[in-house]
C-alpha cells in the first residue's frame, strides 16, 4: 500500500473514531441515569458537561468559579450557567468568603456527593474496560500510540486556540 493511501485510511479511521467517541460520550448520561435509578437516586436532567463540572467540584472542593473554568477549560459564563443549574437541583452549595464578597466557593451537597460517587463508579468501570483492551498491546506499541495521541491532542488544541482567537 502506498503512503498516500495509508494516510487517507488513517484519516478516515480518525474521523470514524471521532464520531464513535461522540456517541460514547452521549451515552455517559444514560449510563449514569441507569446507575442512579438502580441506587434509587432522584431523577436528573443535567447534561454531560454539568456532570463533569460536578465531578470537578467534588475532586477540588471547595473551589471557586475561576478555578473551575480553568480546570474544565470552559468560560466563566459557562461555569456560572452550569453552577446555577447544579445549585437549583440541590447538588452543590455556594458560599462567599468573608474577606471577598465577589468570590464564591462551590462544594457538593450530600445529594451531589452521591452523584459524584456514582459518576466515579462509571469512570472506574470504563477505565477497567479500557485497560483490559490495552492488555493485548506490547509496551513498545503502547509507547508509540501514547506519543501519537499526545501529539494529536496538542495539534488539535492548537487548532482550537487558533480558531477561537479568530472568532
Amino acid at each position: 500500500m502506498d503512503r498516500q493511501t495509508l494516510l487517507r485510511q488513517f484519516y478516515d479511521q480518525y474521523l470514524h473514531l471521532v464520531h464513535i467517541t461522540e456517541r460514547t460520550v452521549e451515552l455517559e448520561p444514560l449510563k449514569l441515569k441507569q446507575l442512579a435509578d438502580a441506587a434509587e437516586f432522584p431523577a436528573l436532567s443535567i447534561n454531560i458537561t454539568a456532570i463533569h463540572v460536578l465531578d470537578c467540584i467534588g475532586r477540588f472542593e471547595p473551589v471557586n468559579g475561576t478555578a473551575l473554568a480553568a480546570l474544565m477549560r470552559l468560560s466563566k459564563a459557562a461555569i456560572t450557567k452550569i453552577s446555577t443549574r447544579l445549585l437549583s437541583d440541590g447538588l452543590i452549595t455556594r458560599s462567599q468568603l468573608p474577606q471577598n464578597k465577589k468570590e464564591y466557593l462551590f462544594s457538593l451537597t450530600d445529594r451531589g456527593q452521591q452523584l459524584f460517587e456514582l459518576h466515579a463508579q462509571l469512570h472506574q468501570q470504563a477505565e477497567k474496560e479500557f485497560i483490559q483492551f490495552l492488555e493485548e498491546w506490547s509496551s513498545e506499541d503502547l509507547s508509540t500510540i501514547l506519543r501519537f495521541i499526545q501529539q494529536l491532542g496538542h495539534s488539535l488544541e492548537q487548532r482550537i486556540h487558533e480558531e477561537e482567537g479568530e472568532a
